[in-house]
C-alpha cells in the first residue's frame, strides 16, 4: 500500500510540474566565515576573467561590491586592442557566472571619457538603493593629461544619461596645476550625494588631496567647500608640503566626510593620513584640533606609512587598514583604530595599533599590505591585502586579536588563481545578504599577464 501512495505521489508531482532535481535551496546563512574558499562559487570559490577589452594583457580589480540581489560588481581595468586601458565593470551571479543581464556579457568597458585616446581607469565603486553603480577613476584629456572621472550605470549595465546628460562627469585643474586629477575612492551620502576622494596636482607637480562632491544629477554640488564650487583641496597634512593623496572615504552617521591615505612628512617621507570634513566641506577642528591626524612608523622605520581603505564602526570611531615599513626594510599589514576626536584608540590592541607580518603566517619576507577592509555583520575587522606575493585575509576581533576561529589562526591565504605563481593579491571586499565575503583583485596567469579575480570565502 504505502509503494502504491509513493507512486501516486510521485505521479502528482510531475502532473504538477514539479521537478525536484531543479529545485536549489538558498544558500544558508553563515555567521561563522570559517575562512576557507566556498566551492560553490565557480565550483572551487574562485573565477578569473582576462581579455575583457579585447586584448591580451592585464586584467585587474581594483574595487568590489554587491547590489541588492547580491550580484557581485567589480571595477577595474582592461587592455584593449590597441594597448590601452578601459574602465571596465564586471558583473556576476552568485554562481559565480558574468551576469549577461548586465549589458548582454556581464561586462561593461568605456574608454575616452576624458575626450583623449589613451588610457581609462576605473578605481573605486558604490551602488545606490535603485542598484545603479558609480564609478570613480581616472581617463586620459585630449591635452596629454588625466582627468577625474565619475560614471554612472543603470542596473542594466548602460550610461545613465539623466547624470550630467551622457552618464559621465569628468573634471581637471581641481588644485591649479592643470596636470593630473584621478578620482581613487568614491561613496554616496544619505542623501544621494556623490563623494569622490583622490588627488590633484598643484603648481609645481606637487600632489594635493581631492575631494569632489556632485548632486545626484551629476553637477559640482555648490554648497560644499568654503570656495563654493563643490572641491575641497589639501596639502601639506603631514608638513612636507609636497605629495598628499586621498586614497578611501566615508560618511559617519552625522554627514562629516572622513577620507585617508598619505601625506609626505618634513623629513621628505610619507606619513598616514586622516582628514575629516565637516557637511559643508571645510576641516573640523573638532577633529584632533586641527581636522587632521597624522601617524607614522607604526611598523617600527619611520617615515613610510600610507592608509588605504577605512570603515566606520557604530561607535563612530574609525578602523583603517594600509602599511608601515618595518625595521627589516619591508612593509607589514597595519590597522589603525582612531577616535571620532582624532586620537588613536587605545583600548584596541593597547596603544590603537595594530601590525602584522605575514611571514609569521607563511614564511618569506617579501611586502605585506592591507588594501580592504569591512566591518562584518558580527563585528569582526576584515582585511584584505597581499604578502608574500599570496591574496591575503586577515579577521581580528573588534578588540584587535586575531580571530581563531577564522581559519584557526585569522589568517587565509591563496596564490595561482589564474594558473601563475608570481602575483595575486586583492584590493577589495565585501560581505553579501549571506555574510559570504568576495574579494576581488588579480592573478598573474601563465603568460605572465594579470587577470581580474575574484574569490569567495565561507
Amino acid at each position: 500500500m504505502k509503494i502504491l501512495y509513493l507512486g501516486l505521489l510521485i505521479l502528482l508531482l510531475s502532473a504538477c510540474g514539479i521537478d525536484k532535481e531543479t529545485t536549489v535551496a538558498p544558500p544558508q546563512s553563515s555567521i561563522n566565515n570559517l575562512g576557507e574558499l566556498d566551492t560553490t562559487f565557480n565550483g572551487n570559490g574562485y573565477l578569473s576573467i582576462g581579455g575583457s577589452a579585447g586584448g591580451s594583457a592585464n586584467d585587474q580589480i581594483f574595487d568590489i561590491t554587491v547590489d541588492s540581489l547580491d550580484r557581485v560588481i567589480a571595477v577595474g581595468q582592461s587592455i584593449n586592442g590597441s594597448g590601452d586601458s578601459d574602465m571596465t565593470v564586471w558583473r556576476l551571479t552568485a554562481s559565480g557566472a558574468l551576469d549577461t543581464t548586465f549589458d548582454s556579457d556581464g561586462v561593461f568597458v568605456h574608454d575616452g571619457a576624458g575626450g583623449g585616446s589613451g588610457n581609462d581607469i576605473a578605481y573605486a565603486v558604490a551602488v545606490d538603493s535603485s542598484d545603479n553603480i558609480y564609478v570613480t577613476g581616472t581617463s586620459l584629456n585630449g591635452g596629454g593629461d588625466f582627468d577625474m572621472v565619475v560614471w554612472k550605470l543603470t542596473s542594466s549595465g548602460a550610461l545613465d544619461t539623466t547624470f550630467n546628460g551622457t552618464g559621465v562627469f569628468t573634471h581637471d585643474n581641481a588644485a591649479g596645476g592643470n596636470i593630473h586629477d584621478q578620482g581613487s575612492a568614491i561613496t554616496l551620502d544619505s542623501t544621494g550625494r556623490v563623494l569622490v576622494a583622490g588627488f590633484s596636482d598643484r603648481v609645481g607637480s606637487n600632489r594635493d588631496m581631492a575631494v569632489w562632491r556632485l548632486t545626484t544629477n551629476g553637477a559640482l554640488d555648490t554648497t560644499f567647500s568654503l570656495d563654493n564650487d563643490g572641491i575641497f583641496t589639501h596639502n601639506n597634512a603631514a608638513g612636507g608640503n609636497d605629495d598628499d593623496n586621498g586614497n578611501a572615504i566615508a560618511v559617519d552617521s552625522a554627514g562629516n566626510v572622513i577620507v585617508v591615505g598619505r601625506s609626505t612628512s618634513a623629513a621628505n617621507l610619507g606619513d598616514m593620513a586622516v582628514w575629516k570634513l565637516t557637511d559643508a566641506g571645510v576641516l573640523d577642528s573638532s577633529f584632533n584640533g586641527t581636522g587632521i591626524f597624522t601617524h607614522d612608523g607604526a611598523a617600527g622605520f619611520s617615515g613610510f606609512d600610507s592608509a588605504e581603505d577605512i570603515a566606520i564602526d557604530a561607535s563612530g570611531r574609525y578602523l583603517i587598514t594600509g602599511y608601515s615599513r618595518n625595521t627589516s626594510g619591508n612593509n607589514d599589514m597595519v590597522i589603525w583604530k582612531v577616535l571620532p576626536t582624532g586620537a588613536l584608540d587605545t583600548t584596541f590592541d593597547a596603544d590603537g595599533v595594530v601590525i602584522s607580518d605575514v611571514s609569521s603566517f607563511v614564511g618569506g619576507s617579501t611586502n605585506d599590505a592591507g588594501q580592504g577592509l569591512i566591518l562584518d555583520s558580527q563585528g569582526r575587522i576584515v582585511v584584505v591585502g597581499s604578502g608574500n606575493s599570496d591574496m591575503c585575509v586577515w579577521r581580528y576581533t573588534a578588540a584587535g586579536a586575531l580571530d581563531t576561529n577564522f581559519n584557526s589562526d585569522g589568517f587565509f591565504s591563496h596564490d595561482s588563481a589564474a594558473g601563475g605563481f608570481a602575483a595575486d593579491g586583492a584590493l577589495g571586499v565585501v560581505e553579501d545578504s549571506f555574510n559570504r565575503l568576495y574579494i576581488g583583485g588579480q592573478s598573474e596567469n601563465n603568460s605572465n599577464d594579470l587577470d581580474a579575480t575574484f574569490w569567495r570565502i565561507k
